[in-house]
C-alpha cells in the first residue's frame, strides 16, 4: 500500500506582524469634580490566515475627547465622551460555500471611519441602592473597498461598516439588603437594547434591534 497517498495535503505558511501604539493624553481638572481630556491613539490587530486567504493587520487611529465628573460626595458620576476612529484595513470574517464545500475567509476592508458619543451615569441614591445607565451612538461609514472574489463590493462606498450597531442603551439597578448573621442579599438587573447592524460591505445582511434582559439574585457572607 502507498501510504503517502492515504496523508492529507498540507500547505505551510507564515507571516510577522508588528506595531508601534503611541497614546497620548492631555487632562485638566476643571473644578475639583470635573475633569476634561483630550486622546490620541494608535490601536493594532494583528494580522494572519483564514481557511482560504491571508490577511493584513488591522490599524485603528483614535481620537477621543470627554469629560468626567463626581457630584454629590461621589453619590453621582456622569462621564461622557466623543469620539473618531479611522480603520485601516478592517477585518471582515464571513463563510462562503464553493463547490458545496463550507470554507472560512477573513478579509481587510482597506478604509472605514467611526463616529459617535458615549454618556454614562452611575448614581447611588441610598447606601443599598445603585443604578446605571448608558447612552451610546455611532455613525460607521465604509471609505475605501477592494473587490473581492466571492462577496459583492460595487456600491459599497459610503454604506456602513459590517458588525456595528448604531446605538446602543442599558440600565441597570442594584439592591442589597442584609439578612443578619453577616450575610446580605444582592438583587442585581440590567436591560440593553443594541440597534441592528450589517453583517458585509453591500449592506445586504443585516440583523434587527435587540433586547437583552439579566437577572440574578447573590446570597453574599461577608469575609
Amino acid at each position: 500500500d502507498n501510504v503517502d497517498e492515504l496523508r492529507p495535503s498540507t500547505t505551510e505558511a507564515e507571516a510577522s506582524y508588528s506595531a508601534f501604539q503611541p497614546k497620548v493624553q492631555l487632562s485638566w481638572h476643571w473644578t475639583p469634580d470635573v475633569m476634561l481630556y483630550a486622546t490620541h491613539s494608535q490601536g493594532f490587530r494583528t494580522g494572519g490566515f483564514s481557511q482560504s486567504t491571508r490577511y493584513d493587520d488591522e490599524t485603528t487611529y483614535n481620537y477621543e475627547v470627554g469629560f468626567k465628573t463626581q457630584m454629590m460626595d461621589g453619590l453621582l458620576t456622569i462621564n461622557g465622551s466623543a469620539f473618531h476612529i479611522d480603520y485601516r484595513n478592517q477585518l471582515l470574517s464571513y463563510g462562503v460555500t464553493t463547490n458545496t464545500t463550507l470554507i472560512r475567509r477573513t478579509i481587510n476592508i482597506p478604509k472605514t471611519r467611526n463616529d459617535g458619543f458615549e454618556l454614562e451615569i452611575q448614581a447611588r441614591p441610598s447606601q443599598r441602592l445603585t443604578a446605571g445607565f448608558t447612552v451610546g451612538y455611532t455613525d460607521s461609514v465604509i471609505v475605501e473597498v477592494s473587490p473581492d472574489p466571492y462577496i459583492p463590493t460595487a456600491g459599497a462606498i459610503g454604506k456602513n461598516s459590517p458588525l456595528v450597531p448604531p446605538f446602543t442603551m442599558s440600565g441597570n439597578l442594584t439592591y442589597r439588603a442584609p439578612l443578619g448573621n453577616d450575610m446580605e442579599l444582592i438583587a442585581y438587573g440590567a436591560v440593553q437594547h443594541r440597534g441592528g447592524f450589517y453583517f458585509d460591505v453591500a449592506n445586504a445582511f443585516y440583523t434587527q434591534t435587540k433586547t437583552f434582559v439579566d437577572a440574578n439574585l447573590t446570597l453574599e457572607k461577608g469575609g
